[in-house]
């Protein structure tokens, strides 16, 4: 096994995910699915602060924590939820189709290449794909959250 092809097998995967267009509305698909779920968990958060700050409530758990709102990625891509899995599958029929349209499998495969290189180029590109869009959906998330704590504040 070669490192040099599976790096670059994953770079090609990597560069297919990124310029396609069906990617990017998976993408969004998948920005939409988990700000829903966080938006659900920053009203639980507030309306653990109000029940908090009243003088008459008590809360076994103490103050809410503001890193549970992300948990909402969670739960929106892997969690009690099957969009994630949905969209990992849908990925990978489109990616497979693609090649077989363009006929790039043919071209894959007619190269010595060992069937495992393949694959694990093939998974490397992928699983850097899908880390880039698990940061994406964190930081846009975490700027939106910071966005609404510091409008709280200010009134």
């Amino acid at each position: 096994m070669n490192v040099k092809r599976i790096t670059q097998i994953g770079y090609k995967e990597f560069q297919d995910h990124l310029t396609n267009r069906r990617f990017l509305a998976l993408l969004f698909l998948m920005l939409t699915i988990t700000g829903v779920y966080v938006f659900k968990d920053i009203g639980s958060y507030f309306e653990g602060l109000e029940r908090y700050s009243d003088p008459l409530g008590y809360s076994i758990f103490g103050i809410p924590k503001a890193m549970n709102i992300f948990g909402g990625i969670v739960s929106g891509i892997a969690g009690g939820s099957v969009f994630g899995s949905i969209i990992a599958i849908a990925l990978g029929f489109d990616l497979i189709t693609k090649e077989r349209e363009t006929g790039s499998i043919k071209a894959l495969l007619s190269v010595p290449l060992y069937r495992d290189e393949v694959i694990n180029g093939k998974a490397l590109g992928g699983n850097h794909c899908n880390c880039i869009c698990r940061n994406r959906c964190f930081r846009s998330h975490a700027r939106h959250y910071a966005g609404i704590q510091h409008r709280s504040r200010t009134g």
